[in-house]
């Protein structure tokens, strides 16, 4: 008995499947009916479909470059469909394109064949070069339209617990369009005489398409410039002294332009002022038509980049970073800076008399972080409210354990020529407030103000 139902079971499956190889339907079209374009990494294939209502959609298979099996589909309401998969330029791709109805019959298979375009990791090896530069390196690369995938950068260091070689990554970035030559600053924190730089490359299915080294990099030196040799400008900088002394305490408030040369690079002064002393810019100073910072190096000198510090929050008495109606020492903090510099003109009008925007500016440099970014992960932690409301320091000590916050906008080596002259700092917006809830929703900054205590300027070392 049990055999007949096995039996019974297997004729039915058999049925059943040749039953399922009988249900496909003739379309009409020919390969004629379908035009390929070679895009980056794959190809677009243009489509129209028969004007029948029970036709919804096509299915196209083909194998792509690792071998693997790949069905892309679209629906009548597209007239295109992108087909995806590939590393290298290829020539005449077979794939099998089939309609398919309401029912869900497929038709027979329609056979036709495209080209491709190198992919984004492709075309991105095949065009970086590693320079030289600021203790570190960069990389000068150019993609095409649509391009897509991941590039993991390593150099061949020093493993901290064994004091054996070791590979270590600097980081990783996705690849985007990038028509004209992309530049990304590195800088190495080991000390390693001429290293060699390993870029890896990988698609977003994690399969790695790539890998490249680049030997005996050769690391540039810089030094600090001192701000005696340079001019610095700003519209909409404030100055503000006074001093107050009671029964019960004292305080001391200075600001102004001069804070940023002072050397004072943790903001402690305002331990010793019971109050600030730091750097405030506004109304303007940031967003869509913000009044920028320049900066005269007096003649061409080729620059490594600048650094600005954070205040670092302090336990003081008169500690309120409100002006022209915005309040919060967070809000005020830059996040998106773009640095541009231009040559010399042989003008010597000072910087406050000179129509610095008629000169050329160039974009050398930018540091981004997100408005909304997590307080921990910003490169200015320390500030008020988002520290916390009882988290500020209390003597220099603590905040000399503590150590600087400072960001950065590295320049290229690359590309200067004799060197740069003039320099101009845009702050395109600064941080939302984060933490307590409480406090943080009374900070805002609408009258777009800006705060920051030291102003670094680095050069190629003599």
């Amino acid at each position: 008995m049990k055999l007949r139902y096995l039996l019974f079971a297997l004729m039915a499956c058999a049925l059943w499947s040749c039953s399922d190889d009988e249900e496909t339907f003739e379309s009409g079209l020919t390969p004629n009916a379908f035009s390929f374009k070679p895009v980056t990494g794959g190809a677009i294939m243009y489509y129209q479909l028969p004007d029948d209502p029970e036709v919804t959609g096509l299915y196209v298979r083909y194998n792509d470059a690792f071998g693997q099996p790949v069905t892309r589909s679209a629906s009548t309401a597209n007239d295109s469909l992108l087909l995806t998969g590939f590393n290298e330029a290829k020539s005449n791709v077979p794939a099998q394109v089939y309609v398919q109805r309401r029912d869900r019959t497929e038709s027979t298979p329609i056979p036709v064949s495209f080209s491709t375009e190198d992919s984004g990791p492709v075309a991105f090896m095949k065009s970086v070069q590693v320079l030289s530069n600021w203790e570190g390196f960069t990389l000068m690369y150019s993609t095409p339209d649509f391009s897509e995938g991941l590039v993991n950068v390593f150099y061949l260091g020093v493993d901290p617990q064994t004091g054996g070689p070791d590979t270590v990554l600097i980081s990783s970035f996705t690849l985007e369009d990038a028509t004209v030559d992309e530049t990304i600053n590195f800088k190495v924190k080991q000390q390693v005489d001429k290293p060699t730089v390993i870029l890896r490359t990988e698609d977003f299915r994690g399969n790695r398409i790539s890998e490249k080294s680049f030997e005996g990099v050769e690391f540039l030196e810089q030094a600090m410039m001192p701000s005696s040799e340079f001019d610095f400008y700003c519209a909409v900088a404030m100055e503000e002294e006074y001093e107050y002394s009671g029964s019960n305490y004292y305080f001391h408030q200075h600001i102004g332009p001069d804070v940023l040369f002072d050397g004072d690079i943790l903001g402690a002064k305002a331990i010793e002022y019971n109050g600030l002393s730091t750097f405030v810019a506004g109304p303007n100073a940031c967003g869509p038509d913000p009044f920028p910072m320049y900066i005269d190096c007096r003649k061409e000198r080729t620059i490594a980049g600048v650094r600005m510090y954070n205040a670092l929050y302090a336990d003081c008495t008169q500690q309120d970073y409100q002006w022209n109606g915005s309040w919060g020492h967070a809000v005020m903090m830059p996040c998106d800076v773009t640095l541009y510099a231009a040559y010399d003109d042989g003008d010597t009008t000072p910087l406050a008399e000179k129509n610095m925007e008629a000169l050329d500016w160039k974009r050398v440099s930018f540091f981004y972080q997100d408005p909304d970014l997590a307080n921990a992960a910003r490169w200015c932690p320390w500030t008020f409210p988002n520290a916390g409301w009882e988290a500020g320091f209390t003597t220099v000590e603590e905040m000399e354990a503590h150590g600087p916050e400072y960001m950065e906008m590295v320049v290229s080596a690359a590309g200067q020529g004799n060197g740069y002259r003039y320099m101009k700092i845009v702050v395109n917006n600064t941080f939302n407030a984060a933490g307590d809830p409480w406090i943080a929703g009374d900070c805002h900054n609408d009258a777009h103000m800006i705060t920051f205590t030291e102003l670094e300027v680095y050069t190629k070392k003599d």
